[in-house]
C-alpha cells in the first residue's frame, strides 16, 4: 500500500483536484484521472489498480521514473511484478499456442487458459503526465510504500 505523508494543503498548488465522493462522503484528491489520494486511509491508489499500486510505484522507482515503453506495462499479480510487455509472453492467444500448438484451437482448453492467464496479467495504461505526478509525489516526500 502506498501511504501519503504529505501536507493535504499542499495538493491543490501542485494541480490536485478535491472531490468529495457520495458513498459514506468520502474525501479525495486526484490528477489526471489516475493518481487518487484518499484522505480517510491516507492512501494513494494508480490507474484502478487499488492495493496493487504499490508494485508500479516499486517498478517506477526502480526505472527512475523513465518514460514508459511504448509497448505498455503489465501487471504480474502471482510475482508482484510489474514488467515491459512482451508478446511472447503477455499475449493470450500466443502464450496459448506457444504452450499448446494446437490447430485449430480447442475453445474450452483455450477458455480455461485464458482465465489463468488473466489471474495472472493485467494490463496497465497510465500516461507519461501521471509518471511525472508520481515522480512529483516521491521526490517531496509525500508519499511512501
Amino acid at each position: 500500500m502506498i501511504s501519503f505523508i504529505g501536507d493535504w494543503k499542499k495538493l491543490i498548488p501542485m494541480g490536485y483536484k478535491f472531490q468529495r465522493l457520495y458513498a459514506s462522503n468520502y474525501i479525495c484528491y486526484h490528477k489526471h484521472k489516475e493518481v487518487w489520494i484518499w484522505k480517510a486511509k491516507k492512501d494513494l491508489e494508480i490507474c484502478d489498480l487499488y492495493d496493487d499500486s504499490c508494485y508500479l510505484l516499486n517498478y517506477l522507482i526502480s526505472t527512475n521514473f523513465a518514460l514508459l515503453p511504448s509497448k505498455g506495462l503489465i501487471l504480474n499479480r502471482i510475482n508482484k511484478i510489474v514488467e515491459e510487455y512482451d508478446i511472447n509472453k503477455h499475449d493470450a492467444i500466443f502464450a496459448y499456442m506457444e504452450h499448446h500448438s494446437v490447430n485449430p484451437i480447442d475453445k474450452s482448453k483455450y477458455m480455461e487458459f485464458s482465465k489463468t492467464y488473466h489471474e495472472t496479467y493485467r494490463e496497465i495504461f497510465i500516461k507519461n503526465e501521471t509518471v511525472q505526478a508520481l515522480k512529483e509525489l516521491y521526490e517531496n516526500k509525500l508519499i511512501t510504500i
